[in-house]
């Protein structure tokens, strides 16, 4: 009898001991981290780092979709999710005046604030997971390498009338565009073009934008007709880069005083005695830091996921502003040059100011198989007053706008 007992016993024990192993491996395969600890915190839920293996999966990621058996109504996916877009964006034109003396006349001229804009291909990255308690964490990174809109012109002499005329930098292939007949033989002091021609340059919109965020992330109940919200707030740090270049010819005579560099097309002019060719170029660096607030809406129906975003970000601006001005000066007598003297300036400075920034998605995925979507939509993301543009360090509180189109894949999401 005390052996039937002892047997009972033992075998109760070692069935206890199995099932609680048991329950122990499924609760670290899903959690990670404890979900609970000693005294009574939920660490998964104030940090963002679980392995990779935390969630189960029974890797069928192109099994077919599967659809609601009441209503079509889907429950909300939890788990690692993913999205990806190829971005194409319009970016608003930094707010400077091109008008002045260094380029020609009706044509070439005009003011270019930045209500004009230009496009430029990105890249977009959401990376994250989503617990059955309804919380989990979102990353996100962003890289627009762009626009890179600039304008030329070539200052040509023709040496058989002794004209100097304007050129568009795409006419230096000597084609008269008007008339389709090759331009006269020119001065030969330019290797790019064979003749004595100085190309000029002037930047519309060169820039350059990047980041990334991390945001803690939470599921609200489902509300009426099954959309969902997902509040989320976090850390963001945004880089914008803005460059500008323009470069200037002028002509001096013996006296030193400028001869005009820009008469109009045609005029005839005595050869300068010196001629000064020089290139302003600057760079602005903005480094955004901050906190931001968000919020997700979606709602499923079928093979389809409708989602829309909104983002609300604070921070602070660091700017670091670099310029650098070279100048070739030529000493000519007639078509021969005497000499020639190269110098470089450059000077630095450091600026702060606080910028606010919000950021609109609206998104469509179409579910082609369980887990895997095919998406586009549409991007909205505005800086505010704060941001350094131009070749003026004192001038650091421009707005910064960009608005396109959006298309990609999701996963799980």
């Amino acid at each position: 009898m005390s052996r039937t007992r002892f047997a009972t016993g033992l075998l109760a024990l070692a069935g206890w001991m199995m099932l609680t192993a048991a329950v122990g491996a499924q609760h670290e395969l899903r959690h990670g981290p404890p979900r609970i600890s000693a005294v009574g915190t939920e660490p998964d839920r104030i940090q963002p780092f679980v392995d990779w293996a935390t969630f189960e999966s029974d890797a069928q990621f192109f099994a077919p979709v599967e659809l609601g058996d009441i209503s079509d109504v889907q429950k909300p996916k939890t788990g690692w999710f993913g999205q990806y877009d190829r971005v194409y964006i319009w970016v608003t034109r930094p707010e400077a005046n091109f008008t002045g003396t260094n380029f020609p006349g009706p044509g070439f001229t005009g003011e270019l604030a930045n209500t004009e804009g230009d496009f430029t291909w990105g890249h977009r990255l959401d990376l994250g997971y989503m617990t059955e308690d309804n919380h989990g964490w979102l990353f996100g990174g962003w890289h627009i390498d762009g626009p890179n809109e600039d304008r030329g012109f070539v200052w040509t002499r023709d040496i058989a009338t002794n004209q100097w005329n304007w050129l568009r930098a795409e006419r230096i292939d000597r084609l008269n565009d008007d008339t389709g007949e090759i331009l006269p033989i020119q001065d030969r002091n330019n290797f790019v073009t064979g003749a004595r021609d100085y190309i000029l340059h002037e930047s519309l919109n060169v820039a350059d934008l990047s980041g990334f965020e991390v945001n803690k992330l939470f599921r609200l109940a489902p509300l009426h007709y099954n959309s969902v919200i997902e509040p989320f707030f976090g850390f963001r740090y945004a880089k914008f880069i803005d460059i500008f270049r323009r470069m200037r010819y002028e002509r001096f005579d013996e006296n030193g005083i400028p001869v005009p560099p820009l008469p109009p097309p045609g005029t005839t002019l005595e050869d300068p005695i010196f001629e000064e060719l020089s290139q302003d170029f600057s760079s602005f660096t903005n480094h955004m830091i901050g906190g931001q607030l968000g919020v997700r809406w979606f709602k499923t129906k079928g093979h389809w996921n409708l989602s829309s975003q909104f983002r609300m970000f604070a921070a602070q601006n660091f700017q670091a502003y670099n310029f650098q001005r070279d100048s070739i000066v030529t000493q000519v007598d007639g078509d021969d040059i005497i000499a020639e003297r190269n110098e470089r300036f450059n000077s630095d400075a450091h600026r702060s100011e606080f910028v606010l920034m919000g950021e609109v998605r609206a998104e469509a995925a179409y579910y082609v198989t369980r887990d895997v979507a095919l998406q586009m939509g549409v991007e909205v993301m505005h800086f505010g007053m704060g941001v350094a543009r131009g070749i003026n360090p004192n001038q650091n509180t421009e707005d910064l706008t960009l608005v396109g189109a959006t298309f990609g894949f999701t996963f799980n999401r």
